[in-house]
């Protein structure tokens, strides 16, 4: 039998840095500045008229809310989250104070975001979050320790009783009576 051959530290990062490249683009060691870690996103968010997902995340912490909610991902460049805005903007007037809605965008860049939102009718029914780079990997960490799992595809719902408890997900459009029963078993659990 042949002895086993040592580990290789070199070979290991030089395969570790070109997976990263690829996962990321290769862009992503050229230029840092288009993957902002949080703090970055949190300051450019903040000048924009947008909230970070901090922010998001304590509201998403549930249980602080006496309604269910629902977390609403999205992105201002999938078409199918911009069929889902009316879906959502109509569901949020036909219930009124008996949801709470978290809308978090993943978007890297404010500006497009901004943009898609300069096109929604004033006051908006939520508070526009942006979850990009390490903030959108808290959200996957906080729905997974909910029972939840958040592989990246959006649009992405979820509902939440008023205790905190993951009842219901959905990744893709939804339509209204969807929604409907999001809230209803939300509203049964407790």
């Amino acid at each position: 039998m042949s002895e086993p051959k040592p580990f290789d530290t070199k070979r290991f990062l030089i395969v570790a840095t070109l997976m990263m490249a690829v996962w990321h683009g290769f862009d992503y060691f050229a230029t840092p500045a288009r993957k902002p870690h949080v703090g970055v996103m949190d300051a450019q968010a903040s000048k924009n008229g947008l909230y970070p997902y901090n922010d998001a995340a304590n509201e998403i912490e549930l249980g602080k809310q006496p309604t269910p909610t629902l977390l609403f991902v999205y992105a201002s460049w999938c078409g199918y989250c911009q069929q889902q805005h009316p879906i959502i903007d109509a569901f949020m007037q036909e219930q009124g104070k008996k949801v709470h809605l978290v809308a978090v965008s993943i978007d890297e860049n404010p500006d497009d975001l901004n943009a898609l939102l300069a096109n929604k009718p004033k006051p908006l029914a939520f508070k526009p979050y942006i979850a990009a780079g390490n903030g959108m990997f808290a959200m996957q960490r906080m729905l997974a320790a909910k029972g939840g799992e958040f592989g990246g595809g959006i649009p992405y719902l979820a509902f939440f009783s008023a205790g905190g408890q993951m009842t219901m997900q959905a990744a893709g459009l939804s339509d209204l009576p969807t929604l409907r029963e999001g809230l209803a078993r939300a509203s049964s659990v407790d």
